[in-house]
């Protein structure tokens, strides 16, 4: 299990990580932009979008940092862009504690498979934290 810090950006998550990477010297970050995205999706977007981040991780510290862009039309409020990321091996741990924060919470994606993640979901608690969980099976 891990506890991941997840901040969002308006455009600028590039600049970000690329400073975190030289301060901490960190090595091989992992970007992708809206661009990447699998299939026909980046064809309709905008150059703007292209060119944002989607979502980009860097070990650091025996964890990791994950970052992503807003969309063009859906900026950032900053101080309600860190965001708590829970990643574990175990589904059933994951559905447990998403299952749980539900109560009286804004969930904003369901436990779901995605074109990113065997089984991701996300939500706003009853105290306006934002959670994401993450099935990672280990891989053998």
């Amino acid at each position: 299990m891990a506890l991941i810090t997840y901040m969002d950006f308006n455009g600028n998550a590039r600049e970000v990580i690329d400073f975190y990477v030289s301060v901490f010297d960190i090595a091989n970050p992992q970007i992708m932009t809206f661009g990447e995205i699998p299939g026909n999706g980046a064809d309709s977007m905008p150059e703007e979008l292209k060119q944002r981040v989607m979502h980009a991780e860097l070990d650091f510290a025996g964890g990791k940092l994950m970052f992503s862009d807003t969309q063009i039309n859906e900026p950032v409020v900053f101080g309600e862009n860190v965001t708590l990321m829970v990643s574990s091996p175990d589904k059933a741990d994951i559905e447990r504690w998403f299952t749980r924060l539900s109560d009286q919470a804004l969930v904003t994606q369901s436990l779901q498979e995605t074109f990113f993640a065997p089984y991701y979901g996300a939500l706003k608690d009853k105290f306006g934290i934002v959670w994401q969980f993450l099935y990672e099976p280990v891989q053998s």
